[in-house]
């Protein structure tokens, strides 16, 4: 197997043409609001992205009234920075961002908390710019199991009411973080496909965060996509107390494209060291210890955001076409957008 170190001139300059022209989506930036910034922009236009799913309440533990807060601190910083990023709430915004060499930014929740129990919620967060959210975040809330309770029950009866919420609305369903039961149940409850945001491959690394072969064929039949991350803890064992690769996650892609067909993977790194300063990670591994979160300097793949790029650089170098990179970047993720995002339908 080739490695991206080893790549001829003619084939680094194929790789570049590819980041020119295809739609790359980062399908979960977990950049806390605040320092989605002036300092992490120049770094992300330097990426080859074309769009990024932005969590809005990127602290599972955040209240209603914070994520509110959050959104109004985005707007405004989007406002301010329109000559680089552009909101996204359509299939049409991405393309557009393309066009004019801004990053799309699309508004997410990692955790159905903020709907509380209240689902005539889901519109109004809709109508705020909500995009795509996932169900549970590592714990147990009113609509399933995360990954990281010591159950795994499926999902409840509000939680299934959930899904079908959002399936009316128009808003991507994320399965990361959540148990696999209750991804399972989701799968088969939603109307329409479902993706993982940052989930690798559990038949490759056994990880209690990792998408089981069960999940990624059930989601695959349901015209899903699982996007793979350059988080370390997920990638292989020792990889915080080692470092990891854009290896490594090309080693996920190859093994869920083995699985389940190239139609179905795509790339959501979850966040970057650029993005995240270490007092902040370790209030997450101080609220989230199963992680196993090791050392900062050895916690990404990547050491900036930028090096994003490389990753097509390295599906060239195993030997994918132009045509199934286009679809790992962001073909695939287009294709359930563009189902997703429609207008709503009546109750």
């Amino acid at each position: 197997m080739k490695r991206m170190a080893e790549l001829t001139d003619n084939e680094r300059a194929r790789a570049n043409e590819i980041n020119k022209k295809a739609v790359f989506i980062n399908a979960c930036d977990s950049t806390f609001v605040p320092d989605f910034n002036e300092r992490y922009f120049p770094k992300l236009l330097d990426s080859a992205l074309t769009a990024v799913s932005l969590t809005v309440n990127y602290q599972g533990w955040v209240d209603q009234e914070q994520v509110l807060l959050n959104f109004s601190t985005l707007y405004a910083t989007l406002e301010a920075n329109s000559d680089k990023l552009l909101w996204v709430k359509s299939v049409a915004d991405i393309e557009a961002a393309q066009r004019q060499g801004k990053v799309g930014v699309i508004p997410a929740f990692q955790d159905g908390r903020p709907m509380e129990r209240d689902l005539g919620l889901v519109r109004i967060f809709h109508l705020l710019g909500l995009r795509i959210t996932g169900l549970s975040y590592q714990r147990k809330n009113y609509f399933a199991d995360g990954c990281g309770e010591r159950t795994d029950a499926g999902l409840s009866k509000l939680g299934i009411e959930l899904v079908q919420a959002l399936n009316r609305t128009g808003i991507v369903i994320d399965l990361t973080h959540t148990g696999n039961a209750s991804s399972l149940d989701a799968v088969e409850a939603s109307e329409d496909p479902v993706i993982a945001s940052h989930n690798c491959a559990k038949g490759l690394f056994d990880h209690f965060r990792n998408s089981s072969d069960d999940l990624l064929r059930a989601l695959a039949k349901k015209g899903g996509v699982n996007c793979v991350s350059t988080f370390s803890p997920f990638l292989r064992k020792g990889g915080t107390k080692e470092g990891t690769s854009l290896e490594d996650t090309l080693n996920h892609i190859d093994y869920i494209m083995d699985l389940v067909g190239v139609d179905h993977v795509g790339v959501g790194l979850d966040s970057a060291p650029d993005s995240r300063v270490p007092d902040q990670a370790n209030t997450m591994a101080g609220r989230y210890p199963e992680f196993e979160w090791g050392d900062f300097k050895h916690r990404y793949a990547i050491k900036t955001i930028s090096e994003i790029k490389y990753l097509t650089h390295g599906l060239v170098a195993r030997g994918y076409s132009d045509k199934d990179i286009e679809k790992i970047l962001g073909g695939n993720l287009m294709r359930v957008f563009r189902q997703v995002w429609k207008t709503h339908k009546e109750s």
